[in-house]
């Protein structure tokens, strides 16, 4: 290599900077002759010795470009098909020379990012080998991929040699590695699966237990009342890695359960132990002290549960808590289903996109809604105040003695609720039926529609939007109506001295309908 080095540094001395490019297409085409000529199998020195000096190279090219210079000095004008013939020839060697550059750029980049996956890859394959005994197929096929594919990249450099033995070793570690795939693909041992696990897991002490269950995998949680005389336990069964077995084994500490498994990161993307099953067992009449449960995934049952704190982080999957009585309850909900069915509890909800429904609740409730769906049935309260930025929240048959509602442009819809109901929307749907209670709703552009059979003292606001009551027939009730740009049709004006509800209906520029029920 150093015999072809030197004789391309003397090669430029003869040539000055204005020159370069004429340099660099003659050191091209030497170089092609000279990878020819070491793959038919002869040496450097004797390819070497073969090539004319490099003065002599140099001589001819610029004795080539005077004979060139006298010819062309002896004609009066240049041609413009030569003219055009020369333009194109340096703009194809310009567009070349950037073709190049471009290439070599991005070949740089590419083998920087397959550098830093092959030393991923192999650090998460010694650390598998190490904590868990296992031989990760993935890491280890890429490994050989990625290797495969640098001793490629390596191999179209102009400089190195032997070339074909490094695209052979290239070719057989590429080989290699698609086949470790698909026998592993065949035999089901693509992903590490873990270790089958069922254990036992008691407390020793029964007094305030607090329990946490952390779990990125789709889990099965169930809660199941014992006769009091048996001890807190819980049931854990599945495939889990040798870490999580050490972690589940040792998770108790008399009177406190922290059980934390399948547990995503960028460590463990290649390991599927599948679905675990976790069953608590509560003595009957025990009071916990604490529940939480932060689960991406999985089913939640939780029946006949007293605790005095009681929170769920859910991304997906579905709970049902029924009997659940907690001095104050957490749930955030991303997108799973929570059902509560007869809980009692200070609860505040949290919801992005999921479905909720409470039903026979008992307790203040602070709900959240970003979108999706809550429904809060045949519950008693002190206090419900519900915040929605497009979602549709529905209250129906319950008794609060006070409802507040804040919504940006969802659907809020009370049916047959006894309370004071004060509602806030921006853009939403306003949907009433039946209430009992005083009403005060503020609406600014979203449509507003109430039908009542009965007496319910009101006051209806309303920018732009559309509003529209409903009304039984009662004598001492009277309906005022007024809009300033809009159209208002009122067909239940009362001119009655005997008036005991007035309903007061304001509208800028909306439209105002008040009929009555057929």
């Amino acid at each position: 290599m150093d015999l072809i080095e030197n004789y391309f540094k003397e090669l430029k001395t003869y040539f000055t900077e204005t020159d370069l490019e004429d340099y660099n297409e003659i050191k091209e085409v030497l170089k092609e002759h000279i990878d020819v000529s070491l793959e038919e199998g002869r040496t450097i020195e004797e390819v070497i010795a073969s090539m004319a000096p490099p003065e002599e190279i140099a001589s001819d090219f610029f004795e080539d470009r005077r004979l060139e210079t006298a010819i062309n000095a002896k004609k009066d004008v240049v041609a413009s098909e030569e003219v055009q013939a020369f333009f194109m020839q340096n703009l194809k060697r310009k567009i070349k020379v950037i073709s190049k550059s471009i290439f070599l750029v991005v070949r740089a980049f590419f083998s920087i990012f397959l550098l830093c996956a092959l030393l991923y890859f192999t650090i998460y394959l010694s650390k598998e080998l190490i904590k868990e005994g296992n031989l990760a197929i993935i890491p280890l096929s890429s490994i050989l991929l990625i290797t495969s594919t640098l001793l490629f990249l390596l191999s179209i450099r102009n400089n190195i040699h032997p070339r074909n033995k490094i695209r052979l070793a290239s070719l057989f570690l590429f080989g290699t590695g698609i086949l470790i795939l698909v026998v592993a693909s065949l035999t089901d041992t693509l992903f590490y699966h873990g270790e089958d696990l069922n254990i036992d897991l008691v407390l020793t002490d029964n007094k305030d237990i607090q329990l946490t269950v952390n779990s990125d995998a789709d889990v099965e949680i169930a809660a199941v009342e014992v006769p009091e005389n048996e001890p807190f336990r819980i049931m854990v069964d599945g495939y889990f890695s040798k870490s999580d077995r050490n972690k589940i084994e040792k998770s108790t500490d008399k009177n406190k359960v922290n059980l934390t498994i399948d547990q995503f990161d960028c460590w463990n993307l290649f390991t599927r132990t599948g679905d675990s099953d976790i069953i608590i067992f509560i003595p009957k009449g025990l009071v916990l002290d604490k529940i939480n449960f932060d689960l991406i995934d999985g089913k939640l049952r939780l029946i006949d549960v007293n605790t005095d704190h009681f929170k769920l982080n859910m991304t997906n999957g579905d709970f049902y808590g029924k009997n659940l009585v907690a001095k104050s309850g957490i749930i955030n909900n991303k997108y799973g289903d929570i059902v509560m069915d007869n809980a009692s509890s200070k609860l505040e909800l949290n919801s992005f996109n999921g479905k909720n429904i409470i039903d026979y609740f008992n307790g203040p409730i602070t709900a959240n809604v970003q979108s999706g769906l809550t429904i809060i049935k045949h519950s008693t309260a002190d206090q419900l105040d519900l915040a929605s930025q497009s979602g549709k929240v529905i209250v129906e048959d319950s008794t609060i003695k006070k409802i507040n509602s804040i919504t940006d442009s969802g659907q809020t819809i009370l049916k047959q609720t006894i309370g004071d109901i004060a509602i806030q929307s921006n853009s939403g749907k306003v949907i009433l039926q039946n209430n009992l209670g005083a009403l005060n709703v503020a609406n600014t552009s979203g449509n507003t529609i109430s039908v009542q059979t009965n007496v319910l003292a009101s006051t209806i606001k309303s920018d732009t939007g559309f509003i529209k009551w409903v009304q039984g027939e009662n004598k001492k009730l009277a309906i005022e109506a007024s809009t300033k740009k809009g159209k208002l049709i009122n067909l239940v004006k009362n001119e009655s001295t005997e008036v005991d509800t007035t309903i007061k209906i304001n509208s800028n520029s909306g439209d105002i309908r008040v009929v009555k029920i057929e």
